[in-house]
């Protein structure tokens, strides 16, 4: 069987659970889509949608904006992007980060006498000296 095929049965096999519904509520008005319960019913289930979807997709009528992360009709034009929001403001922390020391740096402070930096406290900078 061809795989095409294959797929269209599976997304419409849901279909054969669909219960008695009305395709043409008001008969004295020229029939709509949006008057029918049977359309309503199949858009809402989940394979019938995807295989929609991904036919319109692999039909190229629909594209990916990967800059605006969102799907549009390729007859619909390309859109900028927003500008990107202004940066959050920092946080209530008034202590800044820990001083990053190179080996050779450490190496004198050592021969110097002088403690070493806290790797294990963002708030203490030296060990055994004041906070």
């Amino acid at each position: 069987m061809n795989p095409r095929r294959k797929q269209r049965t599976r997304a419409f096999e849901c279909a054969r659970a669909m219960p008695p519904l009305t395709h043409w509520r008001d008969r004295s008005q020229p029939w709509t889509p949006a008057q029918s319960d049977v359309v309503a019913w199949l858009a809402s289930q989940p394979s019938i949608a995807s295989y929609i979807f991904n036919r319109a997709a692999d039909a190229g009528a629909i594209v990916y904006d990967v800059e605006r992360k969102l799907w549009r009709g390729v007859g619909q034009p390309a859109i900028a992007a927003p500008p990107p929001l202004a940066p959050s403001p920092a946080r209530n922390n008034t202590s800044p980060a820990p001083p990053r020391e190179s080996p050779a740096y450490r190496k004198e402070r050592r021969a110097a006498g002088q403690p070493e930096a806290s790797t294990t406290h963002p708030a203490r900078y030296f060990r055994g000296g004041e906070t």
